[in-house]
């Protein structure tokens, strides 16, 4: 669950500062697009799924996130995009590894949590 939250900061975040930079607006919709697929990133890799499940994994993640943010955007999904999407998704599952096995991060978050509360 930490992973999917880190995850979905990143990825709202990151889209909101990266359209503002290039384009000097921002789309909310794609903002939220990216935030699923950030968090859905995230909750993959924690889970210790195997390198296999890691590429085709976050291959399907980009390539639904393509398709959604043409999507809210009102724009044609193009094939040829769709495809550099899915591979790039891929390649980044490929390179990311097979996963943490973040339930131990969860068992860190909280303890972690706890202690901030006790001792502050």
């Amino acid at each position: 669950m930490v992973g999917a939250f880190i995850g979905a900061a990143i990825g709202g975040i990151g889209s909101a500062i990266t359209q503002y930079a290039t384009t000097g607006d921002i789309n909310w919709g794609v903002v939220a697009t990216d935030t699923y697929s950030g968090a859905a990133t995230g909750l993959l890799a924690s889970t210790g799924v195997g390198i296999f499940g890691s590429v085709i994994g976050n291959a399907a993640i980009s390539g639904a996130t393509y398709i959604a943010e043409q999507t809210v955007q009102g724009k044609d999904v193009n094939p040829n995009e769709l495809f550099y999407s899915t591979v790039i998704g891929g390649s980044a599952g490929a390179i990311g590894g097979a996963g943490a096995k973040a339930s131990r991060l969860e068992v860190i978050w909280n303890r972690s949590r706890y202690n901030t509360f006790i001792y502050n």
